[in-house]
């Protein structure tokens, strides 16, 4: 998006190849970095920044738990997919929007004293889980494996969780029918699927077209039209369904490397707020924050790697999130160091009239 200005709005060699769509596509992204800036500008409390994890857990998760409720109503014999319109309109997307905001649900739940509440955090995440695999996603089994691992380095009680996780797997994967197993089983045998196969065509497409225009198509560079001139089979055209390809070929080598150094500095920042909070007697949310923030931005990395998100809106608001819980975090304990007071200056004697030897007589009411 950076080099938009400079392969759109002016006439050269390296233009956008598919200006029509470039424009759209920018529209839309550049409402987004402003929504992203409001979160930034708006929140200076702890108060606030809860909220709008609130927000964002809730308006998500809300599909998740629709959709877990409906696959143990129909077996899970149907796919879950998501609202029409927007971002997360299909099967993959939603799967990759309810990844990121699992952890949201953890953190939440150790916020609230209610034991229902507690518990109804608990099942959502229980739903949200059953209805990421039920959208019969392979790349979010992918990112709900790496984000559960993670996630099980992040908690204390380590053994009790893995023990709930495994259950809790083992679970789901009983439940689900023999169809959704044959799907994942092509995860292994990708050679021989078709979709797996055109995926990696897609892929090759943005490689080449990198090489060849070093600063990317521009934005919505993957059509028809042009997979005949890039693409290693030029009429198995697919969709980037990768964010790392997406970025590549439409935003080029620089855009790649932006891209990779910004993920990179979020994962490295949340985990300097988590090292310099954990124990902290009064912000000790924000090294938990922290982490389930650093938690979901690795599952969006791991899951994205199959899917074609780069811009999608939620990833930039954890990022946002993650900035603010250490700006909150800072102020914080600034404010709460308690003063260390002065010391007293030295008081200097005062002359002895009755001499220097002995002590001074002690002044008394009856004398005064």
């Amino acid at each position: 998006s950076t080099l938009f200005p400079y392969t759109t709005l002016f006439r050269s060699p390296y233009s956008a190849l598919n200006s029509e769509g470039a424009w759209i596509e920018w529209d839309r992204w550049w409402r987004i970095q402003v929504m992203v800036l409001l979160v930034l500008m708006a929140i200076h409390q702890r108060e606030r920044l809860e909220a709008l994890v609130w927000v964002v857990a809730l308006s998500i998760g809300f599909y998740g738990v629709k959709g877990g409720i409906f696959t143990i109503l129909t077996g899970g014999q149907y796919m879950v997919g998501g609202p029409p319109g927007g971002f997360i309109a299909g099967n993959n997307e939603i799967a990759l929007a309810l990844l990121m905001v699992l952890p949201l649900f953890w953190y939440l739940k150790g916020r609230v004293e209610n034991v229902w509440a507690r518990r109804a955090l608990v099942a959502s995440m229980g739903l949200c889980a059953l209805a990421i695999l039920a959208t019969y996603s392979r790349g979010a089994l992918i990112g709900l494996a790496t984000m559960g691992f993670v996630l099980w380095l992040r908690t204390r009680q380590r053994f009790v969780t893995g023990i709930a996780i495994a259950l809790l797997g083992l679970t789901i994967f009983a439940f689900l029918p023999e169809r959704w197993h044959e799907r994942m089983g092509t995860i292994g045998t990708y050679q021989q699927d078709e979709s797996a196969l055109g995926r990696i065509n897609a892929w090759y497409f943005a490689y080449n077209l990198a090489v060849d225009r070093p600063i990317g198509g521009g934005f919505r560079v993957f059509t028809p039209e042009l997979f005949m001139e890039y693409a290693p089979e030029p009429r198995n055209f697919h969709d980037a369904h990768s964010i790392y390809f997406e970025v590549l070929g439409e935003q080029g080598w620089p855009g790649l490397i932006l891209f990779l150094t910004l993920g990179g500095l979020v994962v490295v920042y949340t985990q300097r707020t988590v090292s310099r909070y954990r124990g902290h007697p009064t912000q000790a949310w924000a090294s938990e924050l922290a982490a389930m923030l650093q938690v979901g931005f690795i599952g969006y990395a791991a899951c994205g790697a199959f899917l074609g998100l780069s811009y999608f809106d939620l990833p930039y608001v954890l990022m946002a999130m993650a900035v603010l819980t250490r700006l909150i975090a800072d102020r914080g304990a600034l404010e709460n160091v308690q003063p260390v007071p002065a010391a007293r200056p030295a008081v200097s004697a005062r002359p002895n009239p009755y001499g220097s030897v002995g002590p001074r007589p002690r002044v008394t009411e009856d004398r005064l």
